[in-house]
């Protein structure tokens, strides 16, 4: 890939396009972000990130780029629809000026329809996608790579290499725990973050080895297991990591699992929203300070900036982990919750336009609640209270 992308003296290739495409958790973002940092200072400042899970959230990231270059477009349901050709037309006149690399990650690509709205007829820059699937973009890009599962030396490496030096110690001692701990993770590399973060929490590999060996054993006699196509090793993870979180760290992972994975932002868990909510959330900003900590502990959320982000294939294991009872009382929690922060009509008559910013911040969990809605329909039953009127609130 590096050869495809840079030349020998270290200068980006004029004109590459590269899809990386395999299962989720198989480090696809983290290879781009991985090119991203080695050469930083050959792309900046034209690095951009765009994601395309959504067409809301791929149309708000273009709109800010194409701001960010000082495009005149504004902050409005109007100028975010003329933001991609604004966008295409910027990549495709870039082409003539060879002074400009830039880089574009067009990261978690679901449908190529969406693609296309954002892609250039001819470009000078390099352009990254990421996706699950292959035939979304094998037809727009020049090469392709399939991330496929790591070998069991490159699992052991990558875990030894995410311990703390004493515990590293401990593995070169017992070389064979490292090894038997990566025989339950399938080489996929979110499992192996997941495993780190519990043996650093812990501070024994021999007690986490324990742990996966007797959860594992439970799983596979668990009569769904062959009706999942989550792994195995994260649906292992999954249940050896709840039984180390609180009540309300656990509360919250299951709202986030819901939500939009990339834009969870502390003022949705503030103690004024917890208050509307049914459900033991963290009641004041030390609670909330200690739920995350416990959820950060184990890897299974990061603060990226301004919001708290999780893994997509994570959420697919929550969700499907939760009982129905726990998914419906949890699915109209963080209805609500969405409901509390999204903007509303003024008693002074102000136009809903005037709370565009905000608007565009929280609607991205409103098509993510849309979509839950529909995926787990016959799970949920009856439509839940207020989904409805936030659905409604969000269509001005």
């Amino acid at each position: 890939m590096q050869s495809q992308l840079m030349s020998p003296d270290g200068k980006p290739i004029k004109g590459t396009s590269i899809l990386l495409y395999g299962l989720g958790g198989m480090g696809k973002s983290s290879i781009a972000v991985k090119h991203i940092y080695d050469n930083y200072t050959t792309y900046a400042p034209y690095i951009f990130w765009i994601p395309c899970d959504t067409s809301q959230k791929l149309n708000a990231a273009v709109l800010k780029a194409c701001q960010q270059l000082k495009k005149p477009l504004q902050s409005s349901d109007a100028d975010l629809e003329k933001a991609p050709r604004v966008w295409r037309q910027w990549l495709e006149q870039t082409g003539k000026a060879p002074d400009i690399d830039f880089l574009v990650v067009l990261d978690n690509v679901e449908e190529e329809a969406l693609l296309r709205t954002v892609w250039p007829r001819v470009t000078s820059g390099t352009i990254i996608v990421t996706s699950r699937r292959r035939d979304v973009a094998s037809k727009l890009v020049k090469y392709q790579h399939e991330v496929a599962a790591m070998s069991a030396a490159g699992s052991h490496t990558l875990l030894y290499n995410l311990l703390s030096p004493p515990l590293q110690q401990i593995g070169d001692e017992n070389p064979s725990l490292i090894e038997k701990i990566c025989e339950f993770l399938d080489g996929l590399p979110l499992a192996i973050a997941l495993t780190a973060s519990m043996i650093c929490a812990c501070q024994s590999i021999s007690k986490i080895l324990a742990t996966l060996d007797g959860t594992r054993k439970t799983l596979l006699q668990w009569q769904d297991k062959d009706n999942t196509t989550t792994p195995l090793s994260l649906m292992v993870l999954w249940e050896a990591n709840i039984k180390n979180l609180s009540e309300h760290s656990l509360q919250l992972l299951h709202i986030m699992g819901l939500l939009d994975a990339d834009n969870f932002s502390d003022e949705m868990a503030s103690p004024e929203v917890v208050a509307t909510i049914p459900l033991s959330l963290p009641s004041n900003e030390y609670q909330y300070l200690q739920a995350l900590e416990g959820l950060s502990e184990y890897s299974l959320v990061r603060r990226d900036r301004s919001s708290l982000c999780m893994h997509r294939l994570l959420q697919d294991v929550i969700i499907e982990k939760m009982s129905p009872d726990v998914l419906k009382e949890t699915f109209e929690a963080a209805v609500q919750m969405v409901l509390a922060v999204f903007p509303k009509q003024s008693d002074e008559g102000l136009l809903m336009s005037s709370f565009w910013l905000q608007c565009q911040k929280y609607r991205s969990h409103v098509e993510s609640l849309e979509l839950r809605y529909r995926q787990q329909h016959d799970r949920l039953g009856i439509n839940p209270a207020h989904l409805p009127e936030l659905t409604y609130r969000c269509s001005w």
